[in-house]
């Protein structure tokens, strides 16, 4: 009998190599132009990194503690900035290529395990992997999610290896990868919740054994999380940052959710009605396909039903979050974890199902299977050759873009900083920006549904300051500048097509222009 952990090896899993090749090099034609994609999000981890690599502590770009994301992807970073000496900016790419490669590569491992008889569905679904539009505007990205996925690949693994032995040092495995992604991004409680659940239903595993196991795990798993939390709450008060209450449904959540699979897998065109229905049958298909490996216990542990668990875990998480909690809408990003944890038991459905025909009926599926698989090709690729595009002409969108590096009012501030005198604030509705291409900290303009924000916005009148605007970075959650320019006064500095500076001098308070 081939040994489990031998399907992950160069000689068995050789194809997923060269597809990791593939992915990697597909990594660097995107990022080629304007480097490593960067959001938002990014800064804050880039931020953190460079201050932590410094030895300053996760201090995000504005000066305050990060709290809104947990520390471990930063500190991923700041490590290779350390090791490296090169920021962050400059090796991102590289990094997101090796992490891309071995997403692929453990991808292929599996595969290896759930289709051990068939081998010929391997390549089309590493194929669909490696050119997924879901998983490159990712990876082309300075994003936590893209060390969160190959630690969810290596929890995948590590449990499955745990249900083969049932021994301790298998399980502190479990509990240490499920633990640390914990602090990679607060959704690794899922990985936590799947193990455990999983622990808790064995129905192989005596019961005085069970409770040992599942102590262990939890106190282990939950360790780095709660250490993360502690310190926030010491910190600033609050355990995640400052959340506010959610303004979707429950409903209009799993409408989203459903939206999101029809992105993934290219039904998003169907009426609403198949988008829901279709997007909401995985999630009922995977607590199916756990029941049944229940009672089937030789089987428990493996890939399919290990995927399958995670599934519905961290779909239950995710819209539960989204309903109570208030955090951009769920997008391909948010459910990325769930992109593989579905798409890798297909590799054992697919031919299963197959196998279970004869004759024409046989030959139709066969059919069929292939026009899906032309079809989300045709459109993956339709999808990567626009983005291509967009980042071989001007950068990947987000401060990646030309616009940004060759900004009129970014190169003003970076040509005269001693202008900026040390203690005079700086505040705009792109503070991220202003951070990346001038070094310089600012904060954020107020936001318009806290009095406590414009308050302390209003005593600043009594300061020196300065405001950058950028018309692209304008929110309606943020005070606006005609609301700005009406109540304060200004003097302009510089105009560009994409924004303005100004001066807000002190012995000018109660003016206006």
């Amino acid at each position: 009998m081939i040994p489990d952990i031998s399907l992950f090896s160069l000689k068995k899993n050789w194809d997923a190599a060269v597809a990791g090749l593939i992915g990697a090099l597909l990594i660097y034609f995107f990022t080629r132009h304007g480097g490593i994609g960067l959001e938002p999000d990014s800064i804050v981890y880039l931020s953190t990194a460079r201050s932590v690599a410094h030895g300053s502590g996760f201090f995000e770009f504005e000066g305050i503690p990060m709290t809104d994301f947990p520390v471990g992807y930063p500190l991923f970073l700041s490590i290779i900035i350390f090791i490296s000496r090169v920021d962050i900016v400059q090796s991102g790419h590289i990094v997101n290529m090796f992490l891309y490669f071995s997403l692929i590569y453990l991808c292929g491992g599996i595969i290896n395990h759930i289709s051990t008889r068939t081998k010929w569905v391997k390549i089309p679904f590493l194929i669909l992997i490696v050119f997924s539009p879901a998983l490159l505007t990712l990876y082309t990205y300075l994003l936590s999610e893209t060390l969160f996925l190959l630690m969810t690949l290596l929890f995948f693994v590590a449990l499955h290896q745990y249900g083969q032995k049932k021994t301790i040092l298998t399980l502190v495995v479990v509990a240490l990868i499920a633990g640390l992604s914990c602090i990679v991004r607060y959704a690794g409680v899922t990985l936590v919740g799947a193990a455990g659940l999983m622990i808790l239903l064995d129905k192989k595993l005596v019961l005085k054994k069970k409770i040992g196991h599942l102590l262990l795990f939890g106190t282990i798993g939950i360790a780095f999380l709660v250490a993360n939390l502690v310190r926030n709450s010491l910190i600033t008060g609050m355990l995640t940052g400052d959340r506010e209450k959610s303004l979707t449904s429950f409903f209009e959540n799993i409408q989203k959710y459903a939206y999101v699979f029809g992105d993934f897998f290219y039904f998003h065109d169907l009426p609403l009605a198949f988008v829901i229905l279709i997007g909401v049958s995985f999630f009922v298909f995977y607590i199916y396909s756990h029941i049944i490996h229940f009672y089937k216990s030789n089987r428990y542990y493996n890939y399919w039903n290990i995927c399958g668990t995670y599934f519905v875990v961290y779909t239950i998480f995710i819209v539960l979050s989204a309903t109570f909690s208030r955090f951009e809408g769920l997008n391909m990003r948010l459910l990325s974890p769930l992109y593989l944890s579905c798409l890798l038991p297909l590799t054992f459905v697919t031919p299963w199902v197959i196998s279970k025909l004869n004759g024409w009926k046989r030959y139709g599926l066969i059919s069929v299977f292939v026009i899906l698989f032309v079809v989300i090709n045709y459109y993956q690729y339709k999808d990567n050759r626009v983005f291509y595009q967009a980042a071989t002409e001007a950068g990947l969108p987000g401060y990646a873009e030309d616009s940004w590096r060759n900004s009129p009012i970014l190169n003003y501030i970076k040509s005269d900083k001693k202008r900026f005198k040390e203690g005079t604030r700086i505040y705009s509705d792109g503070n991220e920006a202003v951070y990346l291409f001038t070094g310089l900290q600012a904060d954020l303009v107020p936001h318009v549904e806290s009095k406590g924000d414009y308050e302390n916005f209003k005593e600043e009148q009594q300061n020196d300051y300065y405001l950058v605007w950028f018309y692209d970075c304008a929110d309606p959650e943020y005070v606006s500048l005609v609301k700005l320019l009406k109540e304060n006064y200004y003097v302009e500095l510089a105009s560009a097509p994409e924004g303005r500076l100004y001066f807000h001098p002190s012995s000018k308070v109660n003016q206006t222009k």
